[in-house]
């Protein structure tokens, strides 16, 4: 039995989530110790919501534990523009679908429509984000600031950046969002400090070049 970890003032919520998937760092295969569990979801809200302009519902958050569930029309936006954290929702592996109804079904099963050359603006994006993100020095005592004592830069950034760039190779090459890992074990050792910063570097220009070169 399904039962939606929201106690807030939409009592209508769970019966209205159409798709409920894990997603993070467990379902890309590179949560390490201490890893939080993240959760998305897609609602369709009742019709009092689309028919006036008294009530109004885009997303709910909750912090514990950390999810995050989207109207189905802001959902549709979001993944229209390639949202990277957007798209991952409906790629997951299907142990990680926690529920899905009938229209989530079907969304998940026509998720390619979303794919367009739209990712290579998005993708690039987050990862310029992560890459800017680099020489933040993490809060004290944590494995993030161990990691970046180790190799001078924040490392769960880092993997961050890698793991965007590759899953945009990806795409553009095969039509596909790989959530899952393969890479996964290189992924953890550069989230552990374990890549030297030239490394990292060599590694993000090589899949810029690949990047610019698969999208022509």
């Amino acid at each position: 039995m399904f039962i939606l970890p929201y106690n807030g003032h939409h009592d209508w919520l769970e019966k209205r989530v159409i798709l409920y998937v894990r997603h993070g760092s467990w379902a890309y295969g590179t949560n390490i110790l201490g890893s939080d569990e993240d959760f998305k979801g897609i609602c369709v809200p009742p019709p009092v919501y689309r028919n006036g302009f008294s009530k109004k519902f885009e997303q709910v958050r909750s912090d514990k534990p950390d999810m995050v569930i989207f109207d189905v029309q802001q959902f549709f936006s979001l993944a229209a523009k390639c949202n990277p954290n957007i798209l991952e929702a409906l790629w997951v592996r299907p142990e990680f679908v926690l529920r899905e109804q009938a229209a989530g079904r079907v969304l998940r099963a026509n998720r390619d429509k979303f794919l367009s050359k739209i990712a290579f603006k998005s993708y690039s994006g987050y990862a310029t984000s992560q890459l800017n993100s680099l020489k933040k020095a993490p809060p004290e005592d944590s494995v993030r600031r161990a990691a970046y004592n180790k190799c001078g830069y924040d490392a769960k950034f880092a993997l961050h950046l890698v793991r965007l760039l590759r899953m945009l190779s990806e795409m553009l090459k095969d039509g596909a969002v790989n959530v899952w890992r393969e890479d996964a074990e290189e992924l953890v050792s550069i989230r552990m400090g374990e890549w030297k910063e030239s490394q990292l570097i060599t590694e993000v220009l090589r899949l810029e070049s690949l990047n610019h070169k698969l999208l022509k």
